[in-house]
């Protein structure tokens, strides 16, 4: 990637300023931005992705089968963790900075119009919406897979009419937007549901699945519970492997492949990718090849999502998983890869995620902690993470990035452990900027 030039720098940062006037649930700046550029979000076929974890993975591995199929395909995900473009990409190339520059400047005019129009100013994640829409259109997308931002009912994402759309998983996150009960959530999730457009769900609470087949139901949408018509299994013998392989059965096909992405969570995410693409081909809106959507799936790579970077000694892992559920996946799978073993954390995490209930997953296998604190303004610091993390039990430290890691590393090395970077994504993006200029330097 070139570096920024100083006109698309000053606009980016004008763009990040945008972030200081909060989160705004609702839809009517993104529609007035996407009315002002001729609604773009019409010009291609969709693919609609909602859920509490799991949507990253599950976006990037149907935008990959899709893109292989030979359609030209889109793909809007947040948040990124080194560069802007990462949110927006065409066939796995992330937009360029001269192709953003281009958009940014004809973008201005949009935005003048819709803010003039509605009385007050579009947001950070409104903004580069409409910009993901617009760049897709232009540049003659067929398919576009988008991810919500944060829920789903008024995510500005939700101004799209998809094919179909996707509910990975319902958790509790984000609490002081979407609600403290599973319910509430599933129904903020439930509300990217479109009137007679076919959803699919993954494995989720039985509550929260009740609620989503209620909405399904008003709006006559037909429900496809992946769980319940795809068997995923990990071949026998292979369990402790970081990429094992598995077994696929569904619609009377049966399939053996490695899985693309680390994790054994990622076995409910390959039963919903299954099945979203199943229901394409079932529409006739993709070919029935089980076979070259394997081979597609194994070149997916996602940083930061229970990523293996160094195999050791000692091993070394990133991921931006930041409530429990995503802790119990990597438990999961750091526990059946290295048995006996123990962690030492780098921990940061932002100020509303449940600290307690993250490390209540991974306590029994963790020796040591690593406070630290993302740069970001959602961040704990790091001493008041340290004193969260104290209240549980565990050992902990606190201290910048390069020191956390830098004595994580010798404890893991002196205890035969293995060394975690997790909590956030914004730590994870801190992370990996932190590899990049060490390996330039190098």
């Amino acid at each position: 990637m070139k570096a920024l030039d100083q006109s698309l720098q000053q606009w980016l940062e004008r763009l990040y300023a945008r972030q200081s006037f909060g989160i705004k649930p609702g839809l009517e700046m993104t529609s007035a931005l996407l009315a002002a550029l001729g609604n773009p979000q019409s010009a291609f076929r969709i693919i609609h992705v909602a859920g509490t974890n799991g949507k990253g993975s599950v976006c990037a591995m149907l935008a990959a089968v899709l893109s292989a199929s030979g359609r030209r395909t889109g793909l809007y995900t947040s948040p990124h963790l080194i560069d802007f473009n990462e949110r927006i990409k065409i066939d796995g190339q992330q937009i360029s900075n001269e192709q953003l520059a281009l958009l940014a400047r004809e973008l201005d005019s949009a935005i003048m119009t819709a803010e003039r129009q509605l009385g007050y100013r579009a947001t950070f994640f409104e903004v580069t919406t409409a910009m993901a829409f617009e760049w897709f259109r232009r540049t003659g997308v067929e398919w576009a897979v988008v991810e919500t931002g944060m829920g789903g009912r008024l995510d500005s994402t939700n101004t799209v009419v998809p094919e179909i759309s996707v509910i990975t998983s319902i958790a509790l996150d984000h609490q002081a937007y979407l609600g403290n009960r599973i319910e509430q959530i599933a129904f903020e999730k439930a509300g990217i549901i479109k009137k007679g457009i076919p959803v699919v769900t993954g494995g989720m609470p039985a509550s929260a699945l009740a609620v989503i087949r209620m909405t399904a139901a008003e709006r006559t949408a037909r429900h496809y519970h992946a769980p319940a018509m795809v068997k995923v299994n990990v071949v026998d013998g292979d369990e402790q492997s970081i990429l094992p392989l598995i077994n696929i059965e569904y619609a009377g096909y049966r399939l053996t492949c490695r899985s693309p992405l680390a994790g054994l969570h990622q076995l409910n995410n390959l039963q919903t990718v299954v099945m979203g693409l199943e229901v394409l081909a079932q529409r006739g809106l993709l070919a029935a090849e089980p076979d070259k959507w394997c081979t597609a799936l194994a070149g997916v790579e996602l940083p930061a999502r229970c990523q293996m970077l160094a195999a050791g000694p000692p091993p070394l892992w990133l991921d931006g998983g930041h409530n429990p559920e995503a802790a119990a996946g990597l438990a999961a799978t750091l526990g059946r890869a290295y048995p006996g073993r123990p962690l030492a954390l780098v921990l940061g995490m932002s100020a509303d995620k449940d600290v307690e209930g993250y490390l209540d997953q991974l306590k029994h296998m963790t020796g040591f902690v690593h406070a630290t604190a993302a740069d970001n303004a959602r961040a704990i610091n790091a001493g008041a993470l340290a004193a969260r993390v104290g209240m549980t039990g565990l050992p902990v430290g606190a201290g910048p990035l390069v020191d956390a890691l830098a004595s994580a590393v010798e404890w893991a090395g002196q205890n035969n452990g293995v060394v975690l970077v997790c909590g956030s994504l914004f730590l994870a993006g801190d992370f990996l900027r932190l590899r990049q200029s060490a390996t330039k330097r190098d």
